[in-house]
């Protein structure tokens, strides 16, 4: 589907329809105009926590126990759709690395030419 901005976004729900156990992942084609890479960006839902509680969290973590990790059970449709939205990613990022490397290799053509001119005028 299709955000506001014309991005490919995915959700995918975990195996155990837990409604915190989302992830979504946005693909951002990048401006060819501006010979700009494609982008992934993976979203994680944390749970909505009361304040001491987050605050506890912040704590622990600061001083070292860094177990707010979760896990997430990907769905054989997740799988695909993830699939899907990656084969995209590649192609873009592939076709975009190509365009760039004709450019270079004409102007090092166009450049190699121009050395070997000679100025004759003096």
């Amino acid at each position: 589907m299709k955000n506001s901005f014309g991005q490919d976004v995915i959700y995918l729900d975990c195996g155990c329809m837990h409604p915190t156990h989302t992830l979504r992942v946005l693909y951002e084609p990048g401006r060819a105009k501006f010979n700009e890479d494609p982008e992934l960006y993976v979203d994680v839902q944390f749970p909505v926590l009361p304040f001491y509680k987050r605050v506890w969290v912040a704590l622990r973590y600061v001083f070292g126990n860094q177990e707010a990790w979760t896990e997430h059970c990907l769905t054989d449709e997740s799988i695909v759709s993830l699939g899907k939205i990656i084969q995209k990613y590649r192609m873009v990022k592939a076709l975009r690395h190509a365009i760039r490397a004709n450019k270079a290799r004409k102007e090092a053509e166009r450049g190699g030419q121009a050395s070997n001119c000679v100025d004759r005028t003096t």
